[in-house]
C-alpha cells in the first residue's frame, strides 16, 4: 500500500516571487550569453559574463532542487519530498509537533520565497530553525530529540499533527524549548 502524499502548496507571494525572479534570471542569462559573444572581443569580459551565467544558473538550479513538493506520513517516518532527494524524519525522534503561527522570520541562509521558504531562519516562536515551507498558513513545526527545529508546510497539516501526536502519546507532555 502506498502512503498518501500531501501537497506543499505555494502562497501567492511565493508564486509571484518565483515567477518574477525566474523571468528576470532567464532574461539576464540570455543577455549574458548574447553579450559575451556579440558585444565584446575581450576574453576577460567574456569570462565574467560566462562566470555570472554559471553562478545564476547554479543558484537557481540548487534552490529549485531543494523546493518542498509534498509530505507523506508512513508508520515510522515523516518524509519531505523534493525534486532531488527526500528528507526523512523518524517519528520516534520527533519530540514535539504543533501548528506554526509565525511568519518566515529572519532568513539566516537560504531562499526567502524563491521556490519557497527554504533554508535556515530565526523566529521569535522557535529561535533558529530549518524551513521547507510553501505557505506559512499551512505550516507546522517539529522539534527532534536532538533539539533541531524544522518548519514544514502541506495541505491537511492538522491530520499530520494529530497522527504524529497520537503515535507519540507517551512523549506528548514534552513542550518546546528555545
Amino acid at each position: 500500500m502506498k502512503d498518501k502524499r500531501y501537497t506543499v502548496n505555494w502562497s501567492r507571494s511565493v508564486k509571484a516571487l518565483t515567477i518574477i525572479l525566474s523571468i528576470i534570471f532567464v532574461l539576464t542569462e540570455l543577455f549574458l550569453l548574447i553579450a559575451s559573444f556579440n558585444f565584446t572581443d575581450d576574453w576577460h569580459d567574456r569570462a565574467w559574463c560566462l562566470f555570472t551565467f554559471i553562478v545564476i544558473l547554479s543558484v537557481s538550479a540548487y534552490t529549485m532542487a531543494l523546493t518542498p513538493l509534498s509530505i507523506s506520513l508512513t508508520p515510522t517516518e515523516l518524509i519531505l519530498y523534493r525534486p532531488i532527494g527526500k528528507k526523512k524524519f523518524p517519528i520516534d525522534c520527533i519530540q514535539h509537533i504543533d501548528v506554526y503561527n509565525g511568519e518566515a522570520g529572519i532568513r539566516i541562509f537560504g531562499s526567502g520565497g524563491f521556490w519557497g521558504f527554504i533554508g535556515l531562519f530565526y523566529s521569535k516562536q522557535l529561535g533558529k530553525h530549518s524551513a521547507y515551507v510553501g505557505d506559512y498558513h499551512e505550516a507546522f513545526y517539529i522539534i527532534l530529540n536532538s533539539g533541531k527545529k524544522v518548519v514544514l508546510s502541506c495541505e491537511n497539516r492538522d491530520f499530520i499533527i494529530s497522527s504524529i501526536t497520537k503515535r507519540n502519546a507517551p512523549n506528548s507532555p514534552k513542550q518546546p524549548t528555545n
